[in-house]
């Protein structure tokens, strides 16, 4: 009795599954607000799973930071990825449910968009936006903001406000 062996050849396509988790913006980056510039600001956010809700971990997700023009300009991001020992001048950490990042703004009065991208593929070279937000700042003035507004009255109507 003879045997015999068929050998055949095939190749696997791997692509990668759409992302599922839904981007959370969390305080205070979720309140829209202008902040005052040179400082520190918190940019915090959560990942949840589309199909029940529970909190994503992934430690691949990237977070990129950069100046937006009023034209639709650019400037080179800055990338931020994770950090075991949290939050530092480049890298987000994980606390508890919710990631989080140090980001000091320029002075002067500036537009940012923050854009969080969570990797497809196990070498990262597919990502998903999974969601944007802008930040703005102004540069505070003494007695109140840049954009004032009935600045020479004397009725105290709040005249100095945040620009939102």
């Amino acid at each position: 009795m003879s045997s015999s062996t068929a050998e055949r050849t095939f190749t696997v396509r791997e692509e990668a599954a759409e992302s599922q988790a839904s981007l959370v913006w969390l305080q205070p980056v979720s309140l829209n607000q202008t902040v005052e510039d040179g400082t520190v600001m918190p940019i915090k956010f959560t990942l949840r799973d589309g199909r029940d809700c529970d909190f994503v971990r992934d430690t691949s997700i990237v977070v990129a930071i950069y100046e937006a023009g009023v034209s639709g300009s650019s400037a080179n991001p800055s990338f931020y990825t994770y950090s075991r020992s949290g939050a530092d001048s480049r890298r987000y950490g994980i606390d508890g449910k919710e990631y989080a990042l140090k980001f000091t703004t320029a002075k002067g009065e500036h537009r940012y968009r923050i854009e969080i991208y969570q990797s497809l593929t196990s070498d990262g070279k597919k990502l998903q936006l999974l969601g944007s937000k802008e930040l703005n700042t102004k540069t505070k003035v003494s007695g109140g903001y840049s954009d004032c507004r009935d600045r020479d009255d004397d009725d105290d109507d709040n005249d100095y406000r945040w620009r939102r």
